[in-house]
């Protein structure tokens, strides 16, 4: 780890762009009018786009 740099990040007020992300991919997968709560699972990742990203896959995979 000394050889390394960590380079810190904020998620701070990316759910919004997290939900538009998760909505516009269900979207183009399902098209199903029934939608998961994007809210929920945005909170749930702590706002980490590749966790809610996994989730959102498994809701996908439930749905079909």
């Amino acid at each position: 780890m000394s050889r390394c740099r960590t380079i810190e990040f904020s998620s701070y007020g990316m759910a919004s762009e997290i939900v538009g992300l998760l909505a516009a991919i269900w979207e183009k997968e399902t098209g199903s009018p029934e939608r998961p709560n994007f809210q929920r699972i945005a909170k749930d990742s702590c706002n980490n786009v590749r966790d809610a990203l996994m989730s959102l896959e498994v809701e996908i995979m439930a749905a079909a």
